[in-house]
């Protein structure tokens, strides 16, 4: 959908953990064994997922981009299991800001025809597959987000800003109930939570303190200051809680111009509880 600004206020938020309780599930059983079968790891599989989620859920890393999971996750096989070949060349992509997407990586495949760029295509197709097979009742958003999306759309336009692919942001968000009150979806496709923000801010002419972000994750936080956007994080572990905070008092706060006296607040506490998981 294309983005029209219609309200005052811009409100971005965040897919998996944030909105909807998808990403330890996805972790789980799709993003951490399918690395360990592509990366064929299996006699190693118990310390490769045990590392692989503690990076991916319960570290300041949470949430970050699949593929640059997946460069950790190459760099734990190739200090701790076994030397990787060609890793240097999926180092050198992502570090040179290559577009962390399967359509950027597809493209500098069929330049370079490395077979780590092979490896890292195919996991993320079958990370795609595994999800879609994901059931329904494993797949929900998390309790309070429905009632908290249709205050905040009575005030402000509602985008998704997500690292995860259109198409399961899409069927995750119609499935739940919630694409209703959004008003366009930025996802892997389109860029980085950054570029995706500033494209909003940019076609709506949103002023910096009416722009907020929503997120569970580090990621989240640095694309709303990069943006010059308030943030309000989502709290692992407590995020029917979190939902229902923003929803009952610092929504308002934001619409009425109040949000930068708890800003700090709110991140000081974010970064508290991300250091305590």
């Amino acid at each position: 959908m294309e983005f029209k600004r219609t309200k005052d206020f811009l409100v971005c938020v965040d897919s998996d953990g944030c909105a909807m309780d998808t990403m330890n599930i996805k972790h789980f059983e799709a993003f951490g064994p399918e690395f360990v079968k592509i990366m064929d790891v299996e006699e190693q599989r118990e310390d490769v997922l045990k590392r692989w989620n503690k990076t991916n859920l319960f570290s300041k890393k949470r949430g970050i981009n699949r593929f640059l999971s997946f460069l950790d996750g190459l760099e734990y096989v190739h200090e701790n299991i076994r030397p990787v070949e060609g890793i240097e060349v999926f180092r050198e992509y992502v570090h040179n800001d290559g577009k962390l997407s399967t359509d950027g990586i597809e493209k500098a495949y069929t330049q370079s025809k490395a077979d780590i760029l092979k490896k890292v295509i195919d996991w993320s197709y079958n990370v795609n597959d595994v999800i879609k097979k994901i059931p329904r009742k494993k797949n929900e958003s998390f309790k309070n987000v429905l009632p908290a999306l249709q205050e905040i759309a009575k005030k402000a336009n509602i985008v998704v800003v997500s690292t995860a692919t259109k198409d399961a942001v899409q069927t995750e968000w119609t499935k739940a109930g919630l694409m209703g009150y959004v008003d366009a979806v930025f996802t892997q496709e389109f860029g980085s939570k950054t570029e995706s923000i500033a494209h909003a801010k940019a076609v709506g002419n949103y002023e910096d303190d009416k722009m907020i972000k929503i997120g569970d994750a580090p990621g989240d936080l640095e694309a709303a200051r990069n943006n010059h956007a308030y943030f309000y994080p989502i709290i692992a572990m407590k995020e029917e809680e979190s939902w229902i905070d923003f929803r009952n008092e610092y929504f308002e706060k934001f619409i009425n111009g109040q949000y930068n006296e708890v800003q700090d607040q709110l991140i000081d506490k974010f970064l508290s509880e991300l250091d305590s998981l």
